[in-house]
């Protein structure tokens, strides 16, 4: 494995009546995975209930190994608030995973946390009415305490706004990658006095070319750093993203992040 990848940990909490959905979250992670992987060395790890091997103990306890190293949590619910786990203090699957993933941001600001409600309006059933209290329920606590969620009402639509969001938090981590790696001194170290007489005129002048570039290419990174810390430097749209570093007349910027006009930034849900 290359040890330079990037990977942001995704877990996918659902109950059993969205297996569409979570068949379209992979299959958006894959494509996303076929661009990112080979470009900038970045990919999408899926987190859920289906990746787990039998084994000794409580199901769900497994499953929670997961959501413990998520870096993102997409939960998404429709009719069904799923089954009891087999911890009293909760009355599903989905509602374990939810407050275990928002107990561990609260103390550590991670994992983002991001919901999703499909469209209900169609009731099949009166189990479907019995189950439907309990996620109506849930979305109104989540409205009390002022967090936002998105809603959606096909597996069209689910897979645009799930490819967005999981683009958006891709980007996101190659942004903290760059400005990590843009954590260069704003001179560089003075060099040791050469020995002239030990060196011919041929190396001299090697040396002076070398020190040259040397100074131009610090004082471009330099720039793009300060942009950063001005938050000027910010994520643009385009799609051969390959971190080459380009300079003109009237910005600095690396190739995908930029510049021009200060765009509005990139925002995840």
């Amino acid at each position: 494995m290359n040890n330079d990848l990037k990977v942001l940990r995704v877990f996918i909490a659902s109950p059993s009546d969205l297996v569409a959905e979570r068949e379209a979250v992979k299959a958006v992670a894959d494509e996303l995975n076929a661009v990112f992987a080979k470009e900038v060395s970045a990919q999408i790890q899926l987190l859920g209930w289906e990746d787990r091997l039998p084994g000794y103990g409580r199901a769900q306890a497994q499953i929670n190994d997961d959501v413990d190293r998520a870096d993102l949590f997409i939960g998404f619910l429709w009719r069904s608030w799923g089954s009891p786990p087999g911890d009293p203090r909760y009355t599903s699957g989905f509602e374990e995973e939810y407050h275990r993933a928002s107990a561990r941001r609260e103390k550590t600001g991670t994992p983002e946390i991001s919901l999703f409600f499909k469209d209900a309006s169609a009731i099949r059933s009166q189990r479907d009415i019995l189950t439907l209290g309990r996620v109506l329920e849930f979305r109104d606590q989540v409205a009390s305490k002022a967090l936002l969620f998105g809603t959606f009402s096909d597996l069209d639509e689910w897979r645009k706004k799930v490819r967005a969001l999981m683009e958006c938090h891709l980007l996101r981590m190659l942004k903290i990658s760059i400005v990590a790696h843009l954590d260069v001194p704003d001179q560089l170290p003075p060099a040791a006095p050469a020995e002239e007489s030990q060196i011919d005129k041929e190396a001299q002048t090697t040396e002076a070319s070398g020190k040259a570039a040397t100074q131009e290419v610090v004082q471009v990174w330099n720039q793009a750093l300060e942009a950063i810390k001005k938050d000027e430097l910010l994520l643009l749209p385009l799609p051969a993203w390959r971190g080459t570093l380009a300079r003109s007349s009237s910005s600095c910027a690396i190739s995908g992040w930029g510049l021009p006009g200060k765009p509005t930034p990139t925002t995840c849900i």
